[in-house]
């Protein structure tokens, strides 16, 4: 039995990356091409395999089908049937025509009775050879419509690869035109970078002027101001250039009125040289008279007195002012250093010696004479520096006592003691006399010092705060058991002058005012040893003598019993005192000093043993004027009373 064949056409697209299948030939593929088709046909009987292939490539471009193609539709199918047969008829080998992409296949013409049938066993006998021709007749031309179909969709894919290929092209067109594009936008990054610094700079130099401008503004404003000023101080400097100039021009016409008047104060001149020779004459004069008056006192033993006020009215005057003279200041007026007056009942209560309910304006003055007069602002060491000479005569053998009175506060004990910021007379002494052993060189020559208080008319020893007595030989007056200190310093004298001010008794009457209860001296003995013997050669002693002070019927002491009879003491002492210098002035009277131990303490002062000065202190308040009177009348009498030549003790040993 014959075996049948059976007709299969293969399309296949073989990719030169990819596998091909089996019992394909690989013989046309070029290394151009990347994708290739093949088109198979195969007969496949039993013992045997006819294959035609067919390998189509353009333009690099393959377009693949695998598919085993069977009829397209029923017309189609028909149509080449009946091609098939009219070929068959005429020339018994089909008619085709191919052009490329068109293929042309004739029909056998019919008859208008003719009827068409599909089957073509109906229209030609049965022929097994010629069914078999007509079979692979219309498969290949199944196979050559399919190619034209794959052709045209060939060129399809061809114009679709050349629009890719354009697009592609465009595309790289576009990615050179990006490129270039960020290359230039990069350049303009870069230069705007680089713009950015210099902007940055240009920033940073605007900050600095700006900074700079400031500055300079600020310079300009300082410069402004220095401009004010400076026209400020031109505009004085013209005025003053213009007072000046006045002032020359006043000058001239004063110098051009001296020289008109140079010749006829000539003549006046002449006379004041020939009155200033006559004044040198005078005051050579007063001074010789001055010698001779000290010396007939220290011949004649008169009372040296010296008068020192303390100002209560004139609180703001200055230093300067208060010590020059003429001097005038509350009921005191001293006109010169010599001579001091008093106003009698200014500013009293007229009642005393007038209308009651009113007060006197009695101008009238009384005047007093002594050695020298201390207005105040005076310091203590010029007090000191008039009484010196005195003092030191205490090394030469003498005896000196320095008394201190006055009214009631008006600084008694701060002439004689001080304080601790101005030291008083007794430092100044003590110190002067330490001095002068120094400078000498007197080594045998040493001093103690002693302080005695007399309070109620009792006698005590201050340093061994024991009582001590007063024993009178005729000749001589001493106190027993005192207690005497060797000084060797003058700190070692001050500080037993400040305890001895400290146990001292007083009384703070006022703010202002400190009032003493006592009598206070202070005895400094000049001990001269020679063979180991010691001598009394001159003894120095200061009395800050107590006063009676006046208290308002308002004051609570008044009425106190001890303080009366203190007041009482002070002024019986005071009274003695003034009527042993009555006596002293008759001539053969017998001084009797036993009323008071203040007058039996001084009896060797006024037995003409001891030079004696009084410092009397008193006050400018009108109201103590009738006391300040009574002080000065004191005084008077004491400079009138005469004591005598005082003994010298280095002779007599």
């Amino acid at each position: 039995m014959r075996n049948k064949r059976t007709p299969r056409i293969c399309f296949t697209t073989v990719s030169r990356f990819n596998k091909f299948p089996e019992g394909v030939e690989i013989g046309h593929l070029s290394p151009e091409s990347p994708t290739e088709t093949r088109i198979t046909a195969t007969y496949v009987t039993d013992s045997e395999e006819v294959s035609n292939s067919r390998k189509d490539t353009k333009d690099g471009c393959v377009t693949s089908s695998n598919t085993s193609q069977t009829k397209s539709d029923e017309s189609s199918f028909k149509t080449s049937h009946w091609d098939e047969l009219d070929c068959q008829r005429e020339e018994n080998v089909p008619y085709a025509v191919n052009d490329q992409n068109k293929c042309t296949t004739k029909r056998p013409e019919v008859g208008a009775d003719e009827k068409l049938t599909d089957d073509p066993a109906e229209h030609c006998e049965y022929d097994p050879k010629l069914l078999l021709k007509t079979s692979m007749k219309r498969d290949c031309y199944d196979k050559v419509i399919e190619a034209q179909n794959l052709q045209a969709e060939l060129a399809r894919i061809k114009q679709t690869n050349e629009e890719l290929t354009a697009r592609v092209k465009r595309l790289l067109h576009d990615r050179q035109a990006l490129e270039f594009q960020l290359e230039a936008q990069e350049l303009k990054n870069n230069q705007l970078t680089k713009e950015n610094a210099e902007c940055l700079v240009h920033v940073t130099e605007n900050r600095f002027l700006e900074e700079t401008i400031q500055r300079l503004k600020e310079q300009l404003n300082e410069i402004a101001e220095q401009t004010d000023i400076s026209r400020l101080a031109r505009r004085q400097l013209r005025a003053e250039c213009v007072r000046m100039e006045l002032e020359r021009q006043r000058l001239v016409d004063e110098y051009l009125r001296l020289e008109t008047s140079r010749a006829s104060n000539r003549e006046e001149l002449e006379a004041l040289n020939r009155r200033r020779q006559q004044l040198e004459l005078f005051q050579e004069d007063i001074v010789q008279r001055q010698q001779l008056a000290n010396r007939w006192q220290e011949v004649a033993g008169t009372i040296r007195i010296f008068v020192r006020i303390r100002s209560q009215t004139s609180k703001t005057e200055s230093s300067e002012k208060s010590t020059r003279f003429p001097y005038e200041s509350g009921c005191l007026v001293v006109p010169a250093e010599d001579k001091i007056g008093i106003y009698l009942n200014r500013g009293q209560n007229a009642s005393i010696c007038g209308a009651a309910g009113t007060t006197t304006t009695d101008n009238t003055v009384r005047l007093y004479n002594f050695n020298q007069i201390f207005p105040p602002g005076t310091p203590q060491c010029k007090v000191y520096q008039s009484i010196s000479n005195q003092v030191k005569r205490i090394l030469d053998g003498y005896n000196v006592t320095v008394l201190h009175s006055g009214t009631s506060g008006s600084g008694k004990t701060f002439t004689c003691c001080g304080n601790t910021v101005e030291p008083g007379i007794a430092s100044f002494s003590m110190a002067d006399l330490l001095r002068l052993v120094t400078e000498k060189g007197q080594t045998n020559i040493s001093f103690y010092a002693s302080f005695i208080e007399i309070y109620n008319d009792r006698v005590r020893c201050v340093l061994s705060k024991r009582a001590v007595q007063i024993k009178d030989t005729g000749s001589t007056v001493f106190v027993k058991d005192q207690k005497e200190v060797r000084i060797n310093r003058l700190g070692d004298f001050n500080t037993l002058l400040n305890r001895v001010g400290c146990e001292r008794k007083s009384y703070t009457i006022d703010r202002n005012q400190h009032n003493s209860r006592s009598h206070l001296f202070i005895f400094i003995k000049c001990i001269l040893t020679n063979g180991g013997q010691e001598a009394n050669i001159g003894t120095l002693i200061m009395g800050d003598l107590a006063t009676p002070v006046r208290l308002k019927q308002s004051h609570p002491l008044v009425n106190d019993r001890l303080f009366k009879q203190e007041s009482w003491h002070i002024q019986k002492s005071n009274i003695l005192l003034s009527s042993m210098l009555h006596q002293l002035r008759k001539r053969g009277v017998v001084i009797n000093c036993r009323g008071t131990r203040l007058t039996e303490l001084l009896k060797p002062c006024f037995s003409g043993d001891s030079h004696l000065i009084m410092l009397l202190t008193i006050t400018d308040d009108p109201e103590q004027a009738s006391t300040t009177q009574n002080v000065l009348e004191f005084g008077k009498l004491a400079s009138e009373t005469a004591l005598g030549t005082p003994k010298n003790h280095l002779k007599l040993d």
